[in-house]
């Protein structure tokens, strides 16, 4: 299978995992990094896009910070889901002006297209076409539990296109939203609370 290479590898929509924190914070992005690489289901990491795994020179995240920032590394390598396919995957960082710094994992749709029949939907109706949505999320979901327990953040989000629709400020002003396109990680008093989405 190539997983780098496909022609849809790397294009699409991306259905991902998004960690907010509130205010910049390069360590606590390079912590969760860390600890995510290290997870048995994710190989990596790679940095060429077009060339497969095989044929490229592997690295650990601590050689790339010797001499990258954390903040400007786009990492790649391909993550085994829980019923055993296998995709290519990516992580990146996002650094809001004067504002949130992100870490997204996220898996393109042209990726996934490969082992699921893959239904786009112009109405919100993207898990009652693709039944193996939900179960991806809930995963995505259960990385980021994992993570937090190595470096709490402010906000978790899961979903399809999710990027820019919700941050925690917003949730801090109105409230967990009743009606969810999207899986929120919301921290409280009492540890990590996750709320489902509900829609779609």
């Amino acid at each position: 299978m190539s997983f780098f290479t496909h022609p849809s590898a790397w294009s699409g929509f991306h259905c991902e995992l998004g960690i907010e924190f509130c205010t910049q914070n390069e360590k606590a992005l390079e912590t969760l990094m860390l600890h995510l690489w290290s997870f048995p289901e994710l190989q990596g990491i790679y940095l060429e896009k077009d060339r497969e795994p095989a044929e490229q020179q592997r690295f650990s995240l601590d050689q790339l910070l010797e001499k990258e920032s954390i903040l400007h590394l786009l990492l790649r390598g391909t993550v085994t889901l829980p019923d055993g396919n296998q995709v290519a995957c990516s992580t990146s960082i996002l650094r809001e002006e004067a504002g949130s710094d992100w870490l997204f994992f996220s898996i393109s749709t042209g990726s996934l297209e490969q082992v699921y029949p893959v239904v786009s939907s112009a109405d919100g109706e993207d898990h009652q076409l693709n039944p193996w949505l939900r179960p991806l999320e809930d995963w995505l979901a259960e990385l980021g539990m994992r993570l937090y327990r190595h470096q709490p953040y402010d906000l978790g989000i899961v979903g399809l296109n999710q990027m820019g629709m919700l941050n925690a400020e917003d949730i801090l002003r109105d409230g967990i939203p009743e009606q969810r396109y999207w899986v929120l990680l919301w921290p409280d008093a009492e540890g990590l609370q996750y709320y489902p989405s509900n829609m779609g």
